[in-house]
């Protein structure tokens, strides 16, 4: 009898900790995860456009110091082709000893 009366204590007591922590229901878990899940997709679309937002911005910098990288070049080159006609002209320009 002893034994009888532990195993029905113990299954009333087991089932009532099983009613107190069962899972809501079936409408309501379905829309706690619909919910869920629209949180998540909205922070994955923000961080999506964050990134993109920040990929345009660094592609934007690279070409401005390409632009800027190019013009430094074509003004050195122009330098050079002025510096080199220079030197040309002073040539031309000595008499010559004969």
């Amino acid at each position: 009898m002893k034994t009888i009366s532990a195993f029905v204590f113990g299954a009333t007591v087991g089932a009532v900790i099983a009613l107190l922590f069962a899972p809501k229901s079936g409408s309501e878990l379905r829309n706690q995860i619909g919910d869920e899940t629209a949180a998540d997709r909205m922070r994955m679309q923000e961080g999506y456009a964050h990134a993109v937002q920040g990929t345009h911005d660094r592609i934007d910098k690279m070409h401005a110091d390409l632009q800027s990288l190019m013009k430094q070049n074509k003004d050195q080159e122009a330098s050079i082709v002025v510096e080199e006609d220079s030197v040309v002209v002073e040539e031309e320009a000595e008499p010559t000893a004969e």
